[in-house]
Formats: structure tokens, C-alpha cells, sequence
């Protein structure tokens, strides 16, 4: 990845001085070593306790530099700004998502359901439970999201394959449901090496009987 030391040195003294309790955490190709140069873009979102539209706007200004200033491609399937910037309370609400939900909906690639806050919710559970690393700011606060994402994650993995199923059983229904749909049709898992291993990662750390 082209002078990566150098981009994470400027999103990091970015997301330092947001000047309120704030964090980035990166996901994707790069946080999974799967970047291409010239085809993939730098997933990561801005977490913040009082987001506000003028820190919209400078996250936003921000991110726009930083993908030209690197030659990077900008994802804007998921729009900017139902991603990019979230708040405390969103990611309150996305390690719980899977918690109380007896059927899973597939993803829907509409611009609705892409733009509407489910879509916000469940693109963070992914970004939490996949590749991922806090580059700048609270990143105590970075880890108290992602380990109860980890636990949301084994809780779903119970509901859809059951707590003494072997491990790597439980990664393939967490990729690909019963009918055959899998990645973004399905849960947002992709079926990866780096993906599979960190899915892994979180089950055989917090289950007592991994299987396997």
C-alpha cells in the first residue's frame, strides 16, 4: 500500500484533534492486508460521542483529500454519510442488533435499505467482527465497542448453528445460509482467509466448548 506510514500518520493526527471523546477505526481490504492498489478504497469510520453536521462535513472534507492525495478509490455504495460518521449511541445500538432478532433479513442492495439506519447498524457489527484496528483517539472506547461486538457475535453464532457445533462449522453458517447465499447477500461476511480466521478468532475466544 502506497506511503501507508505517512496516511495513517495524517488520519491519526486527524482523528486526535476532533476535540471531543472520539475514535477511527479502520476495516476492509486494508485492515485484512487485501488492498489493491488502484481498485480498493480505505474503509473506516469516524466514532464520536456528539456528532454534529459541521463534523459531518469535516470528516467528510477529510476522507475526500485523503483518497485523492493516495490514489485511492471512494466506496459510496453505503452513502458517505449513513457511514462515516457515527455516534456513541449508533454503536450502542449495532453491538445489540443480532441480540433479539429471531430471522435474519439478507442484506438489500436498494438505495433505500443502503441509506437507512438497519444498514448503518449492521455495517458496524461487520466492521467490528471482521479485520479491523483503531487508528487515533479513544481507543479504550474503540475496545469496549468491539468486545461486546465479539459476544454479539457469538450470541448470533448460537441462534444459527447452536453452542456445540464445531467451530469452523459455525464460520461457514456465519458466511453462508442454509439456501446458499453468502456475503453480501447474506450476513456481509465474505467467504476470505483473513475473514474466516478472525470469525474464528472470536469463537474459540469466547466460547467454553469451541469443538474443535
Amino acid at each position: 500500500m502506497p506511503n501507508r506510514e505517512e496516511m495513517f500518520r495524517e488520519l491519526e493526527e486527524f482523528t486526535n484533534g476532533l476535540g471531543q471523546p472520539s475514535f477511527c477505526c479502520v476495516y476492509g481490504s486494508c485492515a485484512s492486508n487485501l488492498f489493491r492498489p488502484g481498485h480498493s478504497d480505505l474503509d473506516l469510520f469516524f466514532a464520536m460521542d456528539l456528532p454534529s453536521k459541521s463534523k459531518y462535513a469535516e470528516c467528510h472534507r477529510f476522507l475526500v483529500q485523503l483518497h485523492s492525495s493516495y490514489n485511492l478509490e471512494l466506496d459510496d455504495e453505503v452513502p458517505l454519510h449513513n457511514k462515516l460518521l457515527v455516534s456513541y449511541q449508533d454503536l450502542n445500538h449495532a453491538v445489540e442488533i443480532h441480540s433479539n432478532t429471531k430471522r435474519i433479513d439478507p442484506i438489500v442492495k436498494s438505495e433505500e435499505f443502503l441509506g437507512s439506519p438497519e444498514m448503518r447498524l449492521r455495517l458496524l457489527f461487520n466492521a467490528l467482527t471482521t479485520p479491523n484496528y483503531c487508528v487515533g483517539g479513544m481507543c479504550n472506547d474503540y475496545l469496549f465497542y468491539k468486545e461486546r461486538a465479539e459476544l454479539g457475535l457469538v450470541t448470533l453464532s448460537d441462534k444459527i448453528s447452536g453452542k456445540d457445533t464445531p467451530t469452523t462449522t459455525r464460520v461457514d453458517d456465519l458466511i453462508r445460509s442454509d439456501d446458499g447465499k453468502e456475503g453480501e447477500d447474506y450476513l456481509g461476511y465474505k467467504n476470505l482467509r483473513p475473514v474466516r480466521s478472525y470469525l474464528q478468532y472470536i469463537l474459540h475466544k469466547n466460547t467454553t466448548n469451541p469443538g474443535d
